[in-house]
């Protein structure tokens, strides 16, 4: 217990340009990485208590990725690794305090369009807002925007690699997530900033080599065409375990927050951290990386 403690106390760093201190006119925003309920969870949330909650206090906003569809609709895709969790762990996460879901990752199309639709619905049922989904290029590029007091953010949700048997385009209205080039996006990121020049931008990314403690030259190279573009902080998820932070210019670029609600055993991607991003209407002015152990499948 000591061991695995004092492992996660030396995960926790602080940067903060500005300083923290949380303010009535301050947006803060949480972002988590892979959240699962199948396999091994969907086994240990028999043990969970009710009193769950991973939304602290002060915080706006907590956002993850969530990586399995919730849907009673089975069409598994030909691919190696396929997840499914039930619908009602959509009312588990708002319950937890989760209130934004990114689907642009390799698993929330495991049961096809219908399942990834059906996905979306019982996220907004409960009033998450779910990322990087659309019915068209346009809209799964679209960002969701969060707001409090003058402090706008909007956040874009993208996965940078080709996912294993899956189209996500096509023509006319088709339910698909956000798989586009870092070009691309940054090349939206660009547009965007110049309609909306008063809001900030942070981009969530499914990228990089699954367990790999250092992020790729193609991580760095891609982090700085979108802070060039306009982003004032990266967050990374998909390696299962924590890649360093780093800042390009000014911005914090959090290559992996690693695991959040996983059953991964391995010491490494039980290990993992969460980015709390807090803006003003100004841009970012604080930000920091919280330790988080992993225990029985659950954030600590």
């Amino acid at each position: 217990m000591l061991k695995s403690l004092l492992s996660c106390l030396f995960l926790l760093f602080v940067l903060s340009p500005v300083g923290l201190k949380a303010q009535d006119d301050t947006l803060s925003i949480v972002f988590a990485g892979d959240v699962l309920f199948d396999r091994g969870v969907r086994r240990a949330m028999v043990g969970w208590p009710d009193s769950v909650r991973l939304r602290h206090e002060g915080d706006d906003a907590l956002i993850v990725n969530l990586e399995c569809p919730l849907t009673t609709h089975r069409s598994a895709v030909s691919k190696q690794i396929v997840f499914r969790a039930d619908t009602l762990c959509a009312d588990i996460m708002q319950h937890m305090g989760i209130t934004h879901a990114a689907l642009a990752n390799n698993h929330s199309i495991d049961h096809g369009q219908k399942g990834l639709q059906h996905t979306v619905q019982q996220l907004r049922r409960v009033g998450i807002t779910p990322l990087g989904y659309g019915l068209d290029a346009a809209s799964r590029m679209a960002p969701a925007v969060i707001r409090k007091g003058g402090a706008e953010v909007a956040i874009f949700n993208d996965v940078t690699f080709p996912i294993e048997n899956w189209m996500s385009g096509g023509i006319g209205q088709r339910p698909g997530i956000a798989n586009f080039s870092v070009d691309s996006l940054a090349s939206a990121i660009r547009r965007y900033r110049t309609l909306h020049p008063s809001q900030h931008i942070v981009v969530f990314l499914h990228w990089g080599t699954e367990f790999k403690t250092i992020p790729t030259m193609r991580q760095r190279i891609d982090a700085t065409k979108l802070v060039t573009a306009g982003a004032e902080a990266v967050v990374g998820q998909h390696p299962h375990v924590v890649q360093p932070m780093q800042l390009v210019g000014d911005a914090p670029v959090f290559y992996s927050v690693g695991n959040y609600i996983f059953d991964q055993q391995q010491p490494l991607c039980r290990q993992a951290v969460t980015a709390r991003l807090r803006f003003t209407r100004d841009g970012l002015v604080g930000y920091e990386s919280l330790p988080v152990c992993i225990d029985n499948c659950l954030p600590k």
